[in-house]
């Protein structure tokens, strides 16, 4: 992963601004405090930091509602997060949605057993 900003603060007498890359590498043995190496001669700042953080998102299944992160292996507990409805809107749907056991109350005026449900807003 990459970021660069531009046009920091004023870099010499020549007018130049700096410029200061962050480059993050993915490491998942040992992770390390950041390298920083400045280059006074073309004004440019670069940041090298590997870490678990930038690695991609691993696919992970659960069971018995929770899930063990591959990368971190950290076990997430979503047993608490259940016997209750959870609602979201964006932009023109409702979800309303239940972790580990069935959603409780009605889908679109119909009473089901399901985790997941979508309502249009008209």
């Amino acid at each position: 992963i990459e970021l660069t900003y531009y046009h920091g603060d004023k870099c010499g007498a020549g007018g130049r601004l700096w410029t200061t890359t962050v480059l993050f590498f993915c490491e998942t043995q040992a992770e390390s405090l950041p390298t920083i190496v400045v280059n006074e001669a073309i004004c440019e700042v670069t940041v090298e930091w590997r870490t678990l953080h930038a690695c991609p998102a691993a696919y992970a299944v659960g069971h018995n509602c929770s899930v063990t992160n591959p990368v971190t292996g950290v076990t997430y507990d979503l047993w608490k997060l259940s016997n209750r409805n959870y609602t979201t809107a964006v932009s023109e749907h409702t979800y309303t949605y239940s972790f580990c056991t069935p959603m409780t109350g009605a889908c679109n005026g119909t009473i089901i057993y399901i985790v997941y449900c979508n309502i249009p807003v008209l």
